[in-house]
């Protein structure tokens, strides 16, 4: 009675760590679901910023042409003599936010999965309870 209700609890202890390992530990679902959107995250800023070095690039390349020399010498405030200059307040254009890439050592901004140790011990509670269900009805089956 008493083997049958440690094997219960053994077996109880050792299926319910793999299966909270498999969920909640590193490498589990749970930190691999955290690990794609985090790439994803990242993907998306390399992205932008592809797009932004481009549209640098391009601006870079047409500077030389005379009408490019024209607006940069209008926008640093220079004129043309007899040119008469307005200036209008620049309106707030919205640009796209970008966020910064945090060192994935630095800080815990997803998650990372439990370790090995505190799922052990969230695996003692069910196999206590199993060892213990497994001891009550063994004892009533012997008195009964």
């Amino acid at each position: 009675m008493l083997k049958r209700s440690l094997l219960a609890g053994l077996l109880t202890y050792f299926f319910t760590f793999l299966l909270l390992l498999a969920v909640f530990g590193q490498g589990g679902y749970l930190h691999n679901r955290a690990l794609e959107a985090e790439i994803q995250r990242l993907s998306y800023n390399q992205n932008l910023l592809q797009i932004q070095i481009q549209a640098l690039e391009r601006q870079e390349a047409q500077m030389g042409k005379e009408d490019a020399l024209r607006d940069a010498a209008f926008k640093y405030g220079y004129q043309s003599e007899g040119e008469v200059v307005y200036y209008f307040p620049l309106e707030e254009r919205e640009s796209p936010d970008i966020l910064e890439d945090r060192p994935i050592e630095g800080r815990r901004e997803y998650f990372e999965g439990v370790g090995r140790s505190v799922l052990a011990l969230w695996a003692l509670l069910p196999a206590f309870l199993a060892g213990m269900l497994a001891y009550v009805i063994g004892r009533r089956r012997f008195r009964g």
